[in-house]
């Protein structure tokens, strides 16, 4: 048995297959990162020093509804209408839906409702947030509605910044820009440099291309006549805001993203947590690459392949890990030390260079958003295994659900 490893290993090791795939694994991570930053720097100059900012005053406004879709969040969600409250815009309602809490949530929207103008919309029977949603919408006056969560802080002058880019009657939504709040732990401050160096980063670089992948259920504005248009959130996808986003650009609506637009969001603090939230986001992406890959067949739907061939070599760079993760077990398993290295220390060193250089990058034209981010820089070092490793471990358990159609995404429990 051992000798016949052996033998394996050895043709393997001597294959082109073998040398495509340490090729493929080093050099995606250093192409990417370089296209990343490249493509943030470029929107940097050309998109973000723009001011957008809309002056309230003396101007007709559309009234804009504020929609709060909430289970069992009695700890976070006072705060949260708090912050809406403090809005700087003159005309919006505030509608929130209680999707059959069982905690006092429903008890705690009474008595904010005692104080403050807002809609309650209660729900006997938990169905999840895709439904609570597409329920509650035929509820709502506003043209233009704000998504939040209900554990979100919103700056006060998010409408001003959101509001002006739906003067295109192209634009659909408008991305905000979710900060990460509590960061008092490792994990927490790992995923605050994951939010600056990872999320805004792409979302920049894929404006430059005209298609992002999706904007962030926690903070974006819809034109309502869009949702509608697609038939609103797909329920039995199970990240909702990616699947809206994919279906909206296939419908050629537009969408942008307004990093000046900021929320402060409470991120898993737990391990358990997190690995729960980052399963839900692979499975909800793998269903969305399933449900989307006809458009690589489709010559007026090219603005979404970059996206869509960016998330498929993301999926074979997992796959192409794995493979040579087992088979560096095999080798310590059959004792094959015949200077067979399937981690090239040369990948290594590359890959930490870039990535220290484009996460410094990311920071710089972050910092305007997040101030506490520089603190953070440290970290660095030890992003590629908490991002590229652990992360792809995740992405790795989840492929199967590109194979399946759908699954029902009802109810929903916190991750945090």
């Amino acid at each position: 048995m051992e000798n016949q490893a052996i033998i394996f290993l050895y043709l393997f090791q001597h294959s082109i297959f073998y040398a495509i795939i340490v090729y493929f694994i080093g050099m995606y991570p250093l192409f990417f990162s370089t296209v990343w930053t490249t493509m943030s720097l470029f929107y940097f100059v050309r998109k973000e020093k723009k001011d957008y900012l809309q002056e309230t005053e003396g101007v007709d406004l559309p009234k804009v509804s504020i929609m709060i879709a909430a289970y069992n969040e009695e700890k976070y969600i006072w705060l949260a209408l708090k912050s809406i409250q403090a809005l700087d815009y003159p005309n919006f309602e505030v509608v929130v839906v209680n999707d059959g809490s069982t905690d006092n949530t429903l008890k705690i929207l009474e008595e904010f409702s005692k104080e403050y103008p807002i809609r309650i919309i209660s729900k006997k029977q938990n169905q999840g947030k895709a439904i609570a949603i597409n329920d509650a919408m035929k509820c709502v006056e506003g043209e233009i509605i704000l998504f939040t969560d209900a554990d979100a802080e919103l700056q006060s002058d998010v409408l001003q910044w959101l509001i002006p880019h739906f003067k295109s009657t192209r634009v659909a939504a408008v991305a905000g820009n979710p900060r990460i709040k509590n960061t008092d732990n490792f994990l927490c401050r790992m995923q605050a440099l994951e939010y600056t160096t990872i999320i805004s980063t792409i979302r920049r670089s894929q404006r430059v291309w005209g298609r992002i992948m999706t904007f962030s259920g926690v903070l974006f504005a819809l034109r309502k006549s869009a949702f509608y248009d697609v038939g609103g959130f797909d329920i039995n996808a199970r990240t909702e805001d990616i699947a809206l986003t994919w279906r909206l650009q296939r419908r050629y609506w537009d969408i942008f993203f307004e990093n000046n637009a900021v929320a402060w969001i409470f991120t898993p603090s737990t391990y358990l947590g997190f690995i729960k939230q980052r399963i839900r986001w692979s499975q909800g992406l793998m269903y969305v690459i399933h449900q989307n890959a006809n458009v690589l067949f489709h010559w007026k739907s090219r603005r979404m392949w970059p996206v869509l061939l960016e998330n498929i070599l993301s999926t074979l760079w997992v796959i192409g890990v794995f493979m040579m993760f087992l088979l560096w077990l095999l080798a310590i398993f059959a004792n094959y030390s015949a200077g067979i290295s399937f981690v090239p220390f040369v990948w290594g060193i590359s890959i930490a260079t870039v990535n220290i250089i484009t996460q410094c990058i990311a920071i710089m034209l972050d910092k305007k958003y997040d101030p506490q981010i520089k603190r953070f820089l440290f970290y660095t070092v030890y992003f590629p295994i908490y991002y590229w490793l652990f992360l792809a471990f995740i992405a790795f358990i989840e492929i199967p659900w590109l194979f399946q159609k759908s699954r029902p995404a009802l109810g929903w429990k916190s991750e945090r």
